[in-house]
This record gives C-alpha cells, sequence and structure tokens, in this order.
C-alpha cells in the first residue's frame, strides 16, 4: 500500500475508535458516522484507484505511440488499436488471475475458456528422440 492509502485506512480506524469511545450519542447517529466513514474510505480507495489507471495510461501511451511512430496528439486508444499490444490494466488483472490460480490450486479465478498449463515432471514426459518420427 502506499502511504496515501495507509494514512486514509489509519483514519478510518481512529474515526471508528473515537465513535465507538463516545458514549452519550445515540446509537442511530452512531450507525450513520460510522456509515459515513465507510463511504468516504471506499469513495477515496476508487479514486487511488483510478489514480493508478490513470499513471498507467500514461506510462502506456508513450510506448504505444512510439511503437505506431504517431504523433503525440493520437490517443491512447487508436495508439492502442494500431500497435496492437494488450492494455496495462487487462495485463495486470490477468497476472493476478494466474497468480490466485497458482496460489489456491483451482481454476476459479481464470477467465471462461482459459485452461492453465500444469507442471509436468520431466520423469513423465516421453523421451524427445520418441517425439520425432525419422521416415
Amino acid at each position: 500500500m502506499d502511504m496515501a492509502t495507509k494514512e486514509a485506512n489509519e483514519m478510518l480506524l481512529r474515526g471508528k475508535e473515537a465513535l465507538e469511545m463516545a458514549g452519550n450519542m445515540k446509537r442511530e447517529c452512531k450507525l450513520t458516522a460510522l456509515d459515513s466513514l465507510q463511504s468516504l474510505y471506499e469513495m477515496f480507495m476508487a479514486l487511488a484507484l483510478q489514480m493508478i489507471k490513470d499513471q498507467l495510461n500514461t506510462l502506456q501511451r508513450g510506448f504505444a505511440q512510439k511503437i505506431c511512430k504517431a504523433y503525440r496528439t493520437v490517443s491512447l486508444t487508436s495508439a492502442l488499436v494500431i500497435s496492437s499490444p494488450l492494455p496495462l490494466d487487462l495485463r495486470i488483472k490477468e497476472a493476478f488471475s494466474v497468480y490466485q490460480t497458482r496460489k489456491q490450486g483451482t481454476l476459479d479465478y481464470l477467465p471462461p475458456g482459459r485452461e492453465f498449463e500444469n507442471c509436468v515432471n520431466h520423469l513423465d514426459q516421453p523421451h524427445p528422440s520418441k517425439l520425432v518420427k525419422l521416415v
């Protein structure tokens, strides 16, 4: 986690502790304040994710423009279509799903229609001379 995320998490925890320590507040008022704190935290996390996605897009845009030899006024989407790399946010999601699949050992995290390569022991593989047919 970056510093802003840690600070937001600490502020949320401090706010919750302060509300729990206040004994003379009505229960409904406490619940409303806790809900608003939680929604503020979720909004901050969504904003932080959008900022990270924008930074990834900025980074990828320059490379995509150089690959397709376009001017800097060309948009990210058109540069990606012409240069045909996978967008970084989708690449990160794919890498995360592969990581989760390896970690959990189940295929629940892979998109439908995708297969996962399993490691095969070298003793279970056929000898290379038996794979090639000599005429």
